[in-house]
């Protein structure tokens, strides 16, 4: 990929990551009446376990750019990776816990 190509990739994703997080609103947190804080905290552990393999598989399946070859673009876009990944675990925790029956609290 010519430089070019990867610095408008680079510069469109920066530019996306601003809008979303300027824009973003704030996560309603999930609840399922008729459970203590053990099973909670089981449930949301579980999911978060879960959440983190499956990021990794898609980090992988991207082809993880560690920074290695040097250089502030290729450090950027690890940073990106990095921070997309995370996005990923947030997001699917949030999924696989309203699979086990949680629902955003009104």
């Amino acid at each position: 990929m010519p430089v070019a190509n990867i610095v408008k990739h680079v510069l469109t994703r920066a530019l996306l990551v601003l809008i979303v997080t300027g824009c973003a609103a704030k996560t309603t947190p999930l609840v399922k009446p008729g459970i203590d804080a053990d099973t909670r905290a089981v449930d949301a552990a579980y999911c978060r376990g879960w959440a983190k393999a499956e990021a990794l598989k898609q980090l992988d399946d991207q082809g993880f750019d560690d920074g290695s070859t040097g250089g502030a673009l290729s450090s950027w876009q690890s940073s990106m990776q990095r921070y997309d990944n995370k996005q990923s675990v947030k997001s699917l925790t949030r999924r696989c816990l309203i699979r086990r029956g949680y629902r955003p609290a009104s």
